[in-house]
């Protein structure tokens, strides 16, 4: 029995539109890191900055709040995988093309080809989630950044 990998309009797009949402939650992390930098001026050089060089870089004196904390716990661990995927999205091989050839490795394996089906059905959720880190996220982002300015009303 070989199971086969039907494509229609709908299985492009949700493919299409999974690689592009890795991309765009990487860049807005990327203006989160940005944002981060301009509070610490001279911190790194102006073409140098990225989420994860600026929460490496804050001062000592800054890291012990509640928010970078959180910050730096989701840059070493939910970010991380998130990058990790967007990697190889952008710069190797995009989502559909892996799952046409993981399929035809497992073309007639039934418990594998639902394991593949399921794992991409499963990208959606991961996306609503890093979608919530975001909100979450903002919202840390802004509260350390009171936390910092000299102009806070604390």
């Amino acid at each position: 029995m070989h199971y086969p990998n039907i494509q229609n309009v709908e299985s492009i797009r949700y493919s299409m539109f999974a690689d592009t949402t890795s991309q765009k939650a990487y860049n807005f992390w990327d203006r989160i890191g940005d944002l981060l930098a301009s509070f610490f001026p001279g911190l790194l050089k102006p073409f140098d900055i990225s989420f994860i060089k600026v929460i490496e870089a804050i001062p000592k004196e800054n890291q012990h709040s509640e928010n970078f904390i959180w910050l730096k716990k989701f840059k070493e661990t939910d970010y991380s995988e998130l990058n990790k995927k967007r990697k190889k999205i952008v710069h190797y091989i995009n989502s559909d093309t892996e799952f046409k050839y993981k399929h035809l490795e497992r073309i007639s394996d039934k418990e594998s080809m639902q394991a593949l089906q399921s794992e991409r059905e499963n990208l959606a959720d991961f996306y609503k989630k890093h979608l919530s880190l975001t909100i979450a996220g903002f919202e840390k982002t802004l509260l350390f950044l009171d936390e910092i300015s000299p102009f806070s009303s604390t």
